[in-house]
């Protein structure tokens, strides 16, 4: 007999222990609901549950961006749905004013109904919002401010102009201004086009078109000249950048037939009609000096077609990954550009030219409206299948994850049970050890 060491006691002792802390592990799952609760838990079942857990709440996110992206299109789809009203009630006047039985004075009052549901139009597509997000218009990045421009233009604007002989000039003509273009929105401007050229008695143009190519090009048909700026050219971040960049473009080509035939005493650029340009800083002021009536200063004025801008493309976030998205693309739905702005109605001719122009105007918007209908059911089968992904990746997160309480309770029943036992064997292995002090009796 030994009593440095009892090893009946140790080996019970170590026992407990272990089931002690079984016990309170079994304990701890079935507290939390959770198999794994620590990375020594699982280690392994840990890094891939969390990785399916971010997976489940990106999705569930993206599940609630495309409703919000629904909300979006049936906020613009309604106000359509009153532009058709709208449009409607435009061509019954229309085809009214079009009948010779109607006095001058009818056709007035005809005129002056449209004019207001014109006004109605443009109210519907400035104020129709979704979180403040202009829905049925695009902020323009670039003003025009010129003569016979097709976005509130004063026909007898001015711009100055110091060419290169020193003499200042105010000249009719057509600002540019790209002040609103800067690193953060220029890509916008990819695909997007502007053309300039005379009023009357010409068919010269200057068209600028922006790409998503790093460097640019220039070409000359006839008298004409296309330009197409590289938006990616690194030496290009802003407005004044795209505005160098287009004054080098036409430069370039001056010593070119057939501009290098032209002189002005007026302007650094002679290109057909579009002769003159200079420009201050994001600002490109281009304007005329041939042709046309004797205008001030013997300058012909200059009009400006295809505006930026007309639309504009959201990315709707529908994944969990970058790069899952759903372009949704924002027009701009007015009376100008439904080309219902202006009309006349003041005679038969007119009117039915007015008809003709309001029955496209209605099968503009019935295009879009099918667009955001296609777009809203895609977004619709969207929400289906991501709300799939969830349900599944979620169970098997919950496989690796979440504990099993019947499992846990039997184990929990178990420890306990060992527990005490082990408790009774180690009061047992003390005693044995009483026998000794009988030896000293």
């Amino acid at each position: 007999m030994i009593i440095q060491h009892n090893m009946a006691a140790l080996m019970g002792a170590r026992n407990i222990g272990i089931n002690t802390n079984l016990k309170a592990k079994a304990s701890e799952r079935l507290g939390s609901g959770y198999r794994i609760n620590r990375a020594a838990d699982d280690a392994a079942g840990l890094s891939i549950s969390e990785k399916m857990r971010w997976q489940i709440r990106g999705l569930n996110k993206a599940s609630n961006n495309a409703q919000d992206g629904i909300s979006m299109i049936q906020t613009a789809e309604g106000a359509l749905s009153e532009m058709h009203s709208i449009l409607h009630r435009m061509n019954e006047l229309a085809t009214q004013a079009a009948n010779d039985t109607n006095t001058d004075l009818d056709r007035e009052a005809i005129q002056r109904e449209i004019t207001q549901i014109q006004a109605d139009i443009d109210r519907i597509s400035d104020t129709t919002e979704f979180n403040t997000i202009p829905v049925l218009r695009m902020e323009s990045l670039v003003k025009v401010n010129g003569s016979n421009s097709p976005k509130d233009v004063s026909l007898e604007q001015k711009v100055n102009v110091t060419p290169p002989n020193g003499v200042p000039h105010n000249v009719y003509g057509a600002t540019i201004d790209f002040s609103d273009v800067s690193s953060a929105n220029i890509s916008d401007m990819i695909g997007k086009e502007f053309t300039t050229t005379c009023t009357a008695n010409c068919d010269q143009v200057f068209n600028f078109k922006f790409t998503d190519a790093d460097t640019s090009t220039v070409n000359i048909q006839g008298s004409s000249m296309y330009v197409e700026i590289g938006i990616n050219n690194p030496n290009i971040s802003n407005g004044t950048d795209l505005v160098n960049e287009i004054m080098q473009m036409a430069q370039s080509k001056q010593s070119e037939a057939p501009f290098n035939s032209y002189t002005s005493p007026y302007g650094d650029i002679f290109i057909g009609h579009v002769n003159g340009m200079a420009s201050d800083g994001s600002k490109l002021h281009m304007y005329a000096v041939s042709g046309g009536p004797p205008y001030a200063d013997g300058m012909g004025l200059l009009k400006v077609d295809k505006l930026i801008d007309v639309e504009h493309t959201l990315l709707l976030q529908t994944g969990s990954k970058e790069g899952e998205t759903i372009p949704y693309v924002i027009r701009t739905i007015n009376s100008q550009t439904l080309g219902v702005n202006p009309l006349s109605v003041d005679n038969n001719e007119n009117a039915g030219k007015s008809m003709t122009a309001i029955q496209n105007a209605v099968s503009s918007v019935s295009e879009y409206r099918s667009y955001l209908g296609a777009l809203q059911n895609r977004l619709e089968r969207t929400i289906l299948n991501l709300d799939n992904t969830v349900e599944n990746t979620q169970a098997a997160e919950s496989r690796i994850r979440d504990a099993n309480m019947a499992k846990e309770m039997l184990d929990m029943t178990k420890y306990n049970m060992l527990e005490q036992v082990g408790t009774s064997f180690l009061a047992q292995a003390n005693s044995s050890v009483e026998g000794v002090l009988s030896l000293l009796q």
